[in-house]
């Protein structure tokens, strides 16, 4: 179980740069913490302490300090000594007092711009106070500032232009409302005064992930299906290409029916540039498509635990999988009066005891409209009563005929009334 985890840092630790390298090795430690019983179980707590440790030195030698501060504090939180975990606080508060005399200079600066009354250099002067934190990994203070410039700009390419650094730092503290609040007003503005296509590319990723987020998973594929994402050397700022195309297709699988999920596999030229490279996920879609439900069910497992842990979608993931392999289990069983469930349990490649919890769960939710016969192994569609049926829809339309004809009479009565 450890070993799985220690395989998705070496992952992080290979495939990501910058701050979201250290903001995924934080979600590993939270997500152990969440797991792992800490108190009983010394690989988990070595696995915790290493972590926080690597953070520590990484962060220190890409002089991104605050990430150092907040590995201390997070250590410190947990019960930890920093120091015991190779943590030199000291090391860390003689690097951020040179980054708040920086802080303190900017600030002057910006007073300055405020006397002078001219609004586009109080803009400027506070996008860079952001894009000094953000260098800094400080990034709640990132966004504040950042949020004072948006309120400064008064053109489209300004205000994209910060709109698309608050849904980045929004991304990074998992604000996801307080980014989406920013950025939708600047895909608005975007398509009235269109920027340049690698601007507007970028926006519609920061659009697409702080959806994806906020667990909005259909407007989430839409931006991802419709509309060309940010170039290639901008993938680092939210993850890898291959991330990117797992959220295209798992979002398409979750929220869109097999018939409109064919039509756009087939013909959304930006989807499938985007998964271009990953033959397993387009091997996805189309297992979904053709209804080959073993290799779906072995293909969704693998993502599964590869992606479990994923800074998105950590919180939400367990959910989304569920609903993934129920959706494929109705779309298997209600085209049928009856189902082997053995047969079942064959072609989804499930054993037979999965298969019948998931049925039951299907049927507990009235997802179904079966009933499971557990000694010959079946499913059989609830057969209706068609005389109660017609009898409830008779009841319907006379009440209906009884409330249209005591408004009418009401109508007439105060009519009445009214000409005497």
């Amino acid at each position: 179980k450890m070993s799985g985890i220690l395989d998705l840092r070496k992952e992080i630790l290979n495939e990501y740069t910058g701050y979201l390298k250290f903001a995924r090795l934080f979600t590993l430690i939270d997500q152990t913490l969440k797991k792992e019983n800490i108190n009983s179980n010394k690989k988990a707590v070595e696995f915790i302490t290493s972590t926080l440790t690597i953070i520590y030195e990484l962060s220190i030698k890409e002089k991104i300090f605050g990430v150092a501060e907040s590995a201390a504090n997070f250590a410190e939180q947990i019960g930890l000594n920093p120091s015991d975990i190779s943590i030199d606080t000291k090391v860390i508060e003689k690097n951020m007092e040179e980054f708040k005399a920086k802080v303190e200079a900017k600030k002057i600066e910006i007073e300055k711009a405020k006397k002078s009354q001219k609004k586009d250099i109080v803009r400027i002067e506070y996008y860079n106070l952001g894009e000094l934190f953000f260098e800094n990994g400080s990034m709640v203070k990132a966004a504040d500032a950042y949020r004072i410039s948006y309120c400064f700009s008064i053109n489209t390419e300004d205000i994209v232009t910060s709109s698309i650094k608050l849904g980045i730092v929004s991304l990074y503290n998992k604000n996801y409302t307080f980014g989406l609040k920013f950025v939708k007003e600047a895909v608005y503005k975007n398509l009235q005064t269109p920027q340049e296509d690698n601007i507007s590319n970028l926006l519609n990723t920061v659009h697409s992930l702080l959806h994806l987020g906020l667990g909005n998973l259909k407007d989430s594929a839409q931006c991802m299906w419709e509309l060309p994402i940010c170039k290639s050397e901008e993938f680092y700022l939210f993850g890898t290409e291959r991330d990117l195309a797992f959220y295209a297709i798992i979002c398409g699988l979750l929220t869109l029916q097999r018939k409109q999920f064919k039509e756009d596999y087939y013909s959304k030229p930006n989807f499938r540039i985007l998964l271009e490279n990953y033959p397993e996920m387009l091997e996805l879609g189309s297992t979904f498509i053709n209804f080959d439900f073993d290799k779906y069910f072995k293909l969704l497992t693998q993502f599964q635990n590869e992606f479990r842990y994923d800074f998105y979608l950590s919180k939400s993931f367990g959910s989304m999988m569920q609903k993934c392999k129920k959706k494929v289990l109705v779309t298997y069983i209600t085209p049928y009066k009856t189902v082997n469930l053995v047969e079942m349990a064959d072609s989804i490649g499930m054993s037979i005891e999965d298969t019948e919890r998931s049925v039951e769960e299907l049927i507990e939710t009235n997802e179904i409209k079966y009933k499971i016969n557990k000694y010959n192994k079946s499913l059989s569609a609830k057969t209706e009563d068609y005389k109660l049926e017609s009898f409830k829809k008779a009841v319907k339309i006379g009440d209906g005929f009884l409330k249209g004809m005591e408004t009418m009479l009401l109508k007439y009565h105060l009519r009445n009334t009214a000409g005497k």
